[in-house]
């Protein structure tokens, strides 16, 4: 599995550019380094690759051991506009033309060690694609030449939300929407080929919005992760650490930001765990000092890993908490193919169960309009057959592998702090036809139990989730 961050020390505070600093990342948990901001090559015009903050990044990384860093060469990123870039008229009159050019940028870096792979614009929309498309190919084709089969190119997209519904496709207002995303998903597919996307999201809304999910959250999961499966790619997920919409943004008015708390770190782990994701990033803007709305967080810029002193704060304890619980699952869940997954919500909060189980609606002349994409929640498990519990929300997924013990599932306590009246735990009792033993983790380490006539019940915190590998008789 691989998990790094865009905010990597550095981004924007020059003094955060030292090898301890990288350490910090390094202890924790993190094995990727991606390079943004200020640590990007040729963010501000042409630039020495020897004299360069990216050039310094590397030579962090290969005296740390880390062996993997993605690169943005804003040279690759900024072609790519609105339109395509191959032909009469084009900025490249050929194909070979753009290669010649990919090939220029890409022999300043290319055999630097710990090169993995370069990260291309950010969010595309339809109207990118394009372009998108014939510069991630060229970089695949001119990557063979310097001796790499299958460069990582790291791709991210707009998630299915309501307001991003214009970046999908022209005619979004006159399809639904589910449509209009799943075209956008295949037009990317198509023009790139790619063998991996990723997208990023954020499930919580801040108190004066009324609180509770983002809605759409799961149903974009799903939708991701069947389109990833029919194409034969790998789904790459960003977890956030600050809500969907806070002050510095114009449709929000007031109130402070909501930064996530342990457990909301582990229920966006578990849901991407939960869903297949191997391919792991966390996005944590840093929270100018200067600011109203900072002065509750002020001692750690609120939201990011590590203040602009270097300190680590509970935002990157919480990090290095669900990276190592992710780690722990690893093993098992690498060797397994994502199945399906359902979603239950509690009697109790059948005021909110559309949040869990519809889309949010698209945008219409600056409205959002009614959702109208549901939750695919009719998957039938091979080996799960009955499931209760007394509260809350609660996700189940299902893998399969090709060994014995080929099923696993995860069973994750979903539901928002905001939806919760107190602290109390879900109960929940699985059944398991014809089997009577399974292997469970759910803290720190996988351990055998024994299952009476196929029952295996336990508690589960909000956030908290349980992986179970059935046996069978």
């Amino acid at each position: 599995m691989n998990f790094y961050t865009y905010s990597m020390p550095g981004t924007n505070v020059d003094a955060l550019r030292t090898q301890e600093a990288f350490q910090t990342y390094v202890d924790c948990g993190f094995t990727v380094f991606h390079l943004t901001g200020k640590n990007a090559f040729c963010l501000n015009g042409e630039e020495p690759w020897e004299t360069s903050n990216a050039k310094k990044c590397f030579d962090f990384a290969q005296k740390l051991g880390i062996k993997r860093i993605i690169l943005r060469d804003h040279r690759l990123i900024d072609i790519i506009q609105d339109q395509a870039l191959i032909g009469d008229g084009c900025l490249f009159a050929t194909e070979a033309e753009l290669d010649a050019y990919v090939r220029r940028c890409m022999k300043d870096y290319a055999y630097e060690k710990g090169f993995y792979g370069l990260g291309l614009r950010d969010e595309p929309t339809y109207r990118h694609i394009t372009a998108y498309g014939e510069v991630y190919r060229a970089i695949k084709r001119v990557a063979k030449e310097f001796g790499y089969e299958n460069l990582y190119v790291q791709v991210n997209l707009n998630p299915m939300i309501g307001p991003a519904s214009h970046t999908w496709c022209a005619d979004v207002t006159e399809i639904d929407e589910k449509t209009a995303y799943e075209g956008y998903l295949d037009s990317f597919f198509k023009a790139t080929n790619a063998d991996r996307i990723s997208v990023d999201n954020y499930p919580f809304k801040p108190s004066y919005t009324g609180g509770r999910f983002l809605p759409g959250y799961y149903v974009c999961f799903q939708i991701l992760q069947r389109k990833c499966q029919q194409y034969g790619a790998e789904l790459s997920f960003v977890l956030q650490t600050f809500e969907a919409i806070h002050k510095t943004k114009p449709e929000a008015t007031a109130g402070w930001r909501r930064v996530s708390s342990v457990n909301e770190m582990y229920l966006q782990m578990n849901s991407a765990l939960g869903f297949g994701v191997r391919d792991i990033s966390f996005y944590t803007y840093e929270t100018p000092k200067e600011t109203a709305e900072s002065a509750m967080y002020r001692s750690d810029q609120g939201s990011s890993l590590v203040t602009d002193k270097g300190y680590p704060t509970r935002i990157y304890d919480f990090t290095k908490r669900v990276i190592a619980h992710a780690k722990g699952v690893e093993s098992e869940l690498c060797c397994r193919k994502w199945q399906g997954a359902k979603i239950s919500v509690s009697e109790s909060l059948a005021s909110v169960k559309d949040t869990y189980l519809k889309s949010e609606g698209r945008v219409l002349n600056n409205e959002l309009l009614p959702p109208s994409v549901d939750f695919e929640n009719d998957h039938s498990f091979a080996l799960l057959r009955e499931c209760t519990f007394d509260r809350d929300v609660l996700l189940t997924t299902e893998f399969k592998g090709e060994t014995q013990q080929a099923y696993m599932y995860m069973v994750c306590n979903v539901v928002d702090t905001t939806c919760k009246l107190d602290l109390a735990p879900m109960k929940i009792s699985l059944h398991f036809e014809g089997c009577d033993k399974a292997k469970i983790y759910k803290y720190s380490e996988w351990k055998e139990v024994s299952l009476k006539d196929g029952e295996y019940e336990t508690q589960l915190a909000l956030g908290e989730a349980v992986f179970i590998i059935p046996q069978q008789k």
